[in-house]
């Protein structure tokens, strides 16, 4: 049974099939990879995925042995929760580890810190977010026999300003939205940041794992 809450209703900003086309590129697959890794690190169980797209991260996760429960502000995604990212339908600390991946850009920048504090209030201990970071650089990799791979990319950020585009109110690491910024609005909430990065092989995104206090 589909649980939801009733708000004010935001229009969605996908078509549907839009989750398989050509947003599934070769960098989101990574994307997903390193949404998965992160999670399973924290060695927990029972996770809430906020905008789960096509459902790929949370299967793999249910596979894993995991708990997962999805939240969706479109039906289409068959989440398990329908409601605004802004009224998350649950207890306070209903979830060890909160996963919300490319999600917060889609909503006004106003109305961030008011996101994360819904993703702290349910969160019992950790979250997982992702935001996009546009970046223009080159990435290498280097696989050596019983070695980690070593990794390494270089490049800029883009600096023009980011316009409503039917879908990004603003990115991260754009004009009026340095990397500064988003982590206080993150620590002004409540939280911990236990560590942070760009994807090497998807330089288009940025992670924060992070901690309640």
């Amino acid at each position: 049974m589909m649980i939801e809450k009733k708000h004010k209703k935001r229009p969605t900003q996908v078509n549907e099939g839009h989750y398989l086309g050509t947003y599934e590129s070769l960098p989101m697959w990574i994307n997903h990879w390193h949404q998965i890794q992160a999670v399973l690190q924290l060695k927990r169980n029972k996770i809430l995925e906020i905008g789960p797209g096509n459902g790929v991260v949370s299967q793999f996760l249910e596979k894993c042995g995991l708990k997962v429960l999805t939240c969706d502000i479109d039906f289409r995604n068959k989440p398990d929760a329908l409601s605004d990212v802004l009224y998350l339908p649950f207890r306070r600390n209903s979830f060890e580890i909160i996963l919300c991946c490319e999600v917060l850009e889609h909503i006004p920048y106003s109305e961030f810190e008011q996101a994360l504090f819904e993703i702290y209030r349910v969160s019992n201990e950790f979250a997982v977010i992702s935001l996009p970071a546009p970046f223009v650089g080159a990435a290498v990799a280097l696989n050596l026999p019983h070695l980690p791979v070593f990794k390494l990319h270089a490049g800029m950020r883009y600096f023009t300003a980011k316009k409503f585009d039917g879908q990004h109110y603003w990115e991260l690491g754009r004009r009026g939205y340095p990397l500064k910024r988003i982590k206080n609005a993150m620590k002004n909430v409540g939280f911990n940041i236990l560590y942070e990065f760009r994807p090497t092989l998807s330089l288009f995104c940025y992670f924060f794992v992070l901690k309640k206090l």
